[in-house]
């Protein structure tokens, strides 16, 4: 029988509120966030940062992936496993703004699409002039940093912009961004230790 929280058998005896409630900690959200380009394509026309920040709807980061364990025959038939090798290097973010009818985001970001090949008179950028260095911050309700995406190296991979032309009115504009990131690490800025 429990009393107070308290279990005879000796089991659960952690499911307490005091516990659970881990001295009211605030949890992370999807809301509280910052991005801020560090390094952009040269030679060509980009909008100002604030105003690429103030459209933006959401940021999706690059992620980890986990690879599956690496399986091994050994004598007698026998099956021995061990951790993976797992890809920490490279990944893809992406990112979806709300364009206006200046279209100043689907015009910058077309034509540096363009730049990428220039295929009618073959005159390309190098690469060098056209990598992207970011940093994606995730916030606490304070606005202090939690946690720090470093992405480096990164080329513009996709970009996406449907035009609706119906009877309907909608709203339009909505174009969404990705980055190949050549490298990426993430750094978490407020690592405590746990107490319980």
């Amino acid at each position: 029988m429990a009393l107070m929280g308290t279990r005879t058998s000796g089991y659960r005896t952690y499911t307490q509120y005091d516990l659970a409630k881990n001295d009211n900690k605030e949890f992370e959200t999807s809301f509280n966030w910052d991005i801020e380009f560090i390094k952009k394509p040269t030679g060509v026309y980009l909008p100002p940062d604030l105003l690429i920040k103030l459209r933006l709807l959401n940021v999706q980061p690059p992620q980890f992936s986990l690879s599956p364990p690496l399986e091994a025959q050994v004598g007698g038939g026998y099956s021995v496993y061990q951790p993976g090798q797992n890809d920490y290097s490279h990944g893809q973010f992406t990112a979806t703004c709300q364009d206006f009818i200046d279209q100043s985001i689907e015009y910058a970001f077309r034509e540096l699409a363009y730049e990428y090949d220039r295929p009618k008179d073959r005159t390309s950028k190098p690469k060098a002039e056209l990598l992207w260095d970011a940093d994606i911050f995730q916030l606490d309700s304070q606005d202090r940093p939690v946690k720090v995406y470093r992405c480096r190296d990164c080329l513009l991979s996709g970009f996406d912009k449907a035009d609706q032309m119906d009877t309907s009115k909608t709203p339009g504009g909505i174009v969404t961004l990705s980055w190949q990131c050549q490298m990426f690490w993430i750094e978490q800025l407020n690592v405590l230790p746990v107490t319980m």
